[in-house]
């Protein structure tokens, strides 16, 4: 069987747990793409699951490939796959087929820290000629999961939206974003060089949280009044303290906890106001044509409406040391694996 190098984990831990090695590229099944990667991105789940694994993926999973999202070239389709040829450039979500599939272990899961994945073509879209490997690479999860958890907390033109982590892949798509509906946009990020960059994106107001409390600065800038919206995916006391800055009726959506601290969202909250969660695997498994929001969003990349903000590409032999970077909270935008 012809055999393709891939980065896997055979146990769970520090960054020195991913090695690189020699396993079979993968056979589509009918419905199923062999990808040839090109370009994977790398995404904070990543970092979890490689240190800990999740409610889904255990020892008995191991070893694992990890990875998300990819782009590159479709190589070979099963015979009922009409969407998509060889030869086409594409980008793919192959962690939600293994979602919906409920078949996360080591032969199932398609991860994409690989030069060969498999991928669904409902999870598939285009990649256009004119966006390189590593801008589409970097676009899917968070840019389907800035625009979705946007129409999730209702955004609207007018309305004052706070973003935690403007510096994140998703707080840098969320950030231009929310000005693409008319928001008024305020975010934080964790130094004075960074709220400057997301200010460049679009942000009204940026806030370094290393120097100042950003829930009494948005209180301050709202003269009092909050927020009608926050994408909050820090946890823990940032997210206490996000609940703080809503306005009557404002609402609040929860994507995840990069602190590692409390995720626990209240039962009931005044006035009106809202907090829920958003999981954009979840919503992908039920919204399957939701995918194709990528084709507007490439659409505003290449109209320059847009900006895919790339830190660093990083080649996949050193994936290690671009976890670590990330980790140490190094990264502006998202962090990239080339192969």
């Amino acid at each position: 069987m012809p055999r393709m190098k891939a980065v896997q984990i055979h146990r769970f831990g520090a960054e020195e747990v991913m090695q690189l090695d020699e396993v079979e590229i993968p056979s589509p099944e009918a419905r199923q793409m062999v990808i040839k990667i090109a370009a994977t991105s790398i995404n904070h789940s990543d970092l979890f699951i490689r240190q800990n694994g999740n409610i889904h993926i255990g020892a008995q999973d191991l070893p694992l490939i990890l990875g998300r999202e990819l782009a590159g070239t479709v190589v070979e389709a099963g015979p009922n796959v009409t969407e998509f040829a060889p030869g086409q450039r594409v980008v793919a979500l192959p962690a939600v087929q293994t979602r919906a599939t409920g078949l996360p272990g080591s032969k199932e899961y398609t991860g994409c820290y690989a030069e060969y994945s498999l991928a669904r073509p409902q999870d598939t879209r285009p990649l256009p000629d004119e966006i390189d490997w590593v801008t589409g690479a970097a676009t899917p999860w968070a840019a389907l999961t800035a625009w979705y958890v946007l129409a999730a907390a209702q955004v609207k033109a007018g309305d004052r939206v706070f973003i935690q982590a403007g510096g994140s892949g998703i707080g840098t798509f969320a950030v231009q974003f929310a000005r693409i509906l008319g928001a008024r946009v305020f975010a934080t990020a964790g130094s004075d060089e960074k709220c400057a960059r997301v200010g460049e994106l679009g942000a009204d107001d940026a806030i370094n949280y290393r120097q100042k409390d950003f829930a009494s600065e948005v209180l301050r800038l709202t003269e009092g009044r909050g927020v009608d919206a926050v994408v909050e995916t820090v946890g823990g006391e940032a997210l206490a303290k996000s609940l703080r800055v809503l306005a009557p009726g404002g609402r609040l959506i929860a994507l995840g906890s990069l602190s590692g601290g409390s995720r626990d969202l209240p039962t009931a909250l005044p006035e009106g106001r809202k907090a829920s969660r958003f999981s954009i695997t979840a919503f992908l498994m039920e919204e399957t044509r939701a995918i194709a929001q990528l084709d507007k969003i490439f659409a505003w990349v290449q109209s320059g409406q847009v900006r895919v903000v790339v830190d660093r590409a990083f080649p996949l032999a050193e994936v290690a040391a671009a976890h670590r970077y990330i980790a140490n909270r190094q990264n502006f935008g998202k962090v990239v694996l080339t192969l």
